[in-house]
């Protein structure tokens, strides 16, 4: 269709190259391209810069068929537009295509056409004037070129949009029909054929080397392992708990220390205890004195009573006395005190039964291994690993599995089994309370196979958990 007539200048036009230099310079860049993003690219830009336009958006629709699509943009780098500005640019490209014919907005004298689509593009891009010219080809519209302008439209401006247009149109058409399949776009853009290859080699080589990375990852076995949080244990652990009701008077241990077997820990106070064997001390001496007079009355049964009251006093002192001696809290066994901090609470009182420390011994340590419960399959009791402590990260020792619990706890949010394990060779360094992360033998195989296991247990996973 012949372009439409556009108002006369209102002021002078930039500074335009030769009709036949701008295209000639046109069906170069268009030869130069090798593919149709490339070339779309370069009509673009030639052509904003042959007009003088501000901007110069492609629109192309695949097979000449609708939807059309924003295609290329004017200018370096990839066209970034948000969903509002593709959707008003493609509205007046589909405008111009509908008509079939070249519009300006504001139009020119005697131009014909719906420009309602064109009118919102204008406002909401802010340019002073905007062109649109469709792309035919054997009777088929396969797009439109539309230009943004800071002066009025011209007619010479649609002219040489049209003309343009007219060269590009059956380039793009090939090109676009050549276009290759995905995985053939995805080869070349990785650089490593073309152009781009021999101006960026060092992107080819690093991708080569990726590339031979991945293949070895794919092919080369290797042992495999488990990775999970571990923490040292003492082999026996014992609690020494509060014997009798009262308050705490002394403390002579802290966690760390190591103390011997029957050694002092802490001392309950004796205060009221002492003032209770007194007092059964003075019934016991009273009740004794009520028994010598009865004998001396010749009195059977006073004799009786009062002998009676003897026994349980001194029944209630020895229970006296026996918790006094119970107030001396030591040590059950050798070994280092775990649990116990307790300077901070004297004074304070404790009831019966409530734990005081926690002792284990020094030489004897276990690992408590705390394993994923979608690791547990990889894994059986006499399986082997190791070690490394967050104290000694670069001392790893090697672990024996011996013992896997037969159900599951949570903790800090995760499911997992505690895997009982035992260091070969023990070292002097280990200390319970100690924590590190343990690796554990799971078999032998190509790396990237299992990671693809991983990935497909979690897909699988993921699909159940949200499967109808």
């Amino acid at each position: 269709p012949a372009p439409a007539q556009a108002p006369a200048q209102a002021g002078a036009a930039p500074r335009e190259a030769p009709a036949g230099d701008a295209l000639l310079a046109l069906i170069t860049a268009l030869g130069d391209a090798e593919d149709f993003e490339t070339a779309a690219a370069a009509l673009c830009t030639r052509l904003a810069a042959t007009v003088g336009a501000a901007r110069v958006v492609l629109g192309w629709r695949a097979g000449g068929r609708p939807p059309t699509r924003a295609a290329a943009l004017s200018g370096a780098g990839e066209p970034e537009w948000d969903g509002e500005s593709r959707r008003l640019l493609v509205a007046a490209m589909d405008e111009a295509i509908d008509q079939a014919r070249a519009l300006a907005c504001p139009p020119g004298p005697g131009q014909r056409g719906v420009l309602r689509a064109h009118a919102l593009q204008q406002r909401a891009g802010g340019a002073k004037a905007i062109a649109t010219v469709p792309l035919a080809h054997g009777g088929t519209a396969h797009g439109a070129l539309l230009a943004e302008f800071e002066r009025p439209v011209s007619p010479r401006d649609l002219e040489r949009m049209a003309q343009a247009g007219a060269l590009a149109t059956p380039w793009l058409r090939l090109l676009h029909a050549r276009r290759p399949g995905p995985l053939r776009r995805a080869w070349r853009a990785t650089g490593l054929s073309g152009r781009r290859a021999a101006a960026r080699p060092w992107r080819a080589r690093l991708l080569w080397a990726a590339a031979a990375v991945a293949v070895l990852a794919s092919a080369v076995p290797i042992d495999l392992t488990v990775g999970a949080p571990a923490r040292i244990e003492g082999e026996v652990q014992r609690t020494v708990a509060a014997p009798i009701r009262g308050y705490l008077k002394s403390v002579h241990v802290r966690p760390g220390d190591a103390v011997r077997e029957g050694d002092l820990l802490a001392e309950l106070g004796d205060r009221d205890l002492e003032l209770e064997r007194a007092k059964l001390k003075s019934e016991v001496a009273q009740h004794e004195g009520g028994v010598a007079a009865a004998m001396a009355r010749g009195e059977r049964a006073p004799m009786s009573i009062a002998q009676a009251r003897v026994d349980e006093a001194r029944a209630r002192l020895g229970l006296v006395e026996h918790q006094l001696e119970q107030i001396k809290v030591r040590a059950p066994i050798g070994g280092v005190v775990l649990q116990g901090d307790l300077w901070q609470q004297l004074g304070t009182p404790v009831d019966r039964g409530r734990t005081l420390f926690v002792l284990a011994p020094a030489a004897r340590h276990r690992v408590i291994v705390e394993l994923d419960e979608r690791d547990l399959r990889r894994i059986a009791e006499g399986g082997r690993g190791r070690l490394a402590l967050s104290a000694l990260p670069w001392d790893t020792l090697p672990l024996v599995i011996e013992r896997i619990a037969p159900s599951a706890a949570t903790l800090e949010g995760r499911n997992v089994f505690e895997l009982e394990a035992r260091v070969e060779g023990g070292i002097e360094a280990l200390r319970a309370g100690q924590r590190g992360i343990a690796h554990l033998d799971a078999g032998h195989g190509p790396l990237a196979l299992d990671w693809a296991r991983r990935g497909g247990d979690a897909l699988a996973r993921l699909v159940w958990r949200w499967m109808p």
